[in-house]
Order: structure tokens, then C-alpha cells, then sequence
């Protein structure tokens, strides 16, 4: 289920499964309830090594745990969901290999990107890149302020109310402005996985979020 609240998700971006796992634990430390675990040069056996140390904690605390791209692993553990991008499974076999109860969220660049996926079965989007970033390949155009306000708008006069999420390249100074445009939420990465205290870079995202 969709929480109602505003969010904060976290992407995680980490070097060895070790790393990913300390990444989780701090984050969920600092008061966040939604992680994406995004693996995707890691082999088999390390996504399953994080999946297995994290998710008795995420069940515990009540924490979303989706899972990017890798529906399959997604299915075996019991996830909460999957992000598929362009290039990953599409929406519909992902949902029938899911269920209905399974969240699924799918990566837009534009307006038509939205209102295409739209028809299909996804829970939200997460539209991005807000700005220039270093841990996603083949980046698409950036949006900037001013075009996620066009893409708010457009989705309210056209009646789309799935939830939005901003995403790529956000920083702490940016989510008050971005939250400010009705977005559902912010997806981080590198600001947290690079801050020197994961825990308190979380609280400080969160504090601002709360706001809204």
C-alpha cells in the first residue's frame, strides 16, 4: 500500500553488499520508511545476501522495501514492490508475476512519458533527473525546477493523481522547493550514501519532508 504520508526514498548505491546493508540500517535509523534496493551490477548471490540481512529489520519497523528492476527477486522474498525503468520488464508482466497487491513504480522523463504509463497498472512515478547525476548511466534530460511544476500541473488537469516523486541529483537545499510543487516525495541517493553520517543526512531530509 501507498503510504499516505510524504516520503522520502532512499536508493541505495554502494560497492560490495556489506556496504549496502550498513547504507539500510542508518538510513531506517534516521526515521526513513522507504528503501529501494537498486543492485544492478551485483551478481545474484549478493542482492540475496542484503535482501536476507535487511528485511526482517523492514519488516520489523514497517519499512517499504522494493526492489529495482529484478522482479524475480522481488517475487522470492516477498518484497513490497518493484522500480523498473525503460530498459526493465514491462508493467504488465511485472504486475502479473506480482500481484495486485505488489507496488509498482515506473520511471518517467516527461509529461507524455506520464501520461502514457498512466494506463498502465503502476502505484506511482518517479520523475527525473531533477539535475545532473553520477549514479545513473545513460541519463536522460535534465528537468529542473521549473519543469517538474509543469508536469504537477499538467498531471492535475488531466486527472492523473497517481503519486509523484522527484528524483536525481537532489540535494538537502533542494526538497523544500520541490516539495512545495505537490510532489509526493524525493528520492535520494548520493547525498546520503556520500554524507559522513547516513543517519543524520536522513533526519535532516526528513525534517524538511515532515513539513509537507
Amino acid at each position: 500500500m501507498i503510504p499516505t504520508k510524504k516520503v522520502l526514498q532512499f536508493i541505495t548505491d554502494g560497492n560490495s553488499a556489506e556496504e549496502i546493508i550498513s547504507q539500510i540500517k542508518e538510513v531506517i535509523a534516521g526515521g526513513c520508511f522507504w528503501v529501494q534496493l537498486r543492485m544492478k551490477e551485483f551478481p545474484d548471490n549478493a542482492i540475496e545476501k542484503v535482501i536476507e540481512a535487511v528485511k526482517p529489520l523492514t519488516d520489523e519497523k514497517g519499512v517499504t522495501l522494493i526492489m529495482n528492476d529484478r522482479v524475480d527477486m522481488a517475487s522470492r522474498y516477498s518484497l513490497d514492490g518493484v522500480h523498473l525503468g525503460d530498459d526493465d520488464m514491462s508493467v504488465a508482466e511485472a504486475r502479473n508475476i506480482l500481484g495486485d497487491k505488489a507496488l509498482i513504480g515506473v520511471t518517467a522523463n516527461t509529461f507524455e512519458d506520464i501520461l502514457l504509463k498512466s494506463q498502465e497498472s503502476v502505484d506511482y512515478f518517479g520523475i527525473g533527473p531533477y539535475r545532473y547525476t553520477t549514479t545513473k548511466k545513460n541519463l536522460k534530460s535534465v528537468i529542473g525546477l521549473q519543469g517538474y511544476d509543469y508536469i504537477v500541473n499538467a498531471m492535475k488537469e488531466t486527472g492523473i493523481d497517481k503519486p509523484a516523486v522527484a528524483i536525481g541529483g537532489i540535494m538537502l537545499e533542494d526538497v523544500n522547493d520541490l516539495m512545495e510543487l505537490g510532489l509526493w516525495g524525493v528520492a535520494v541517493s548520493g547525498a546520503i550514501t556520500k554524507a559522513s553520517d547516513r543517519k543524520e543526512a536522513t533526519e535532516k531530509f526528513m525534517k524538511v519532508i515532515e513539513k509537507f
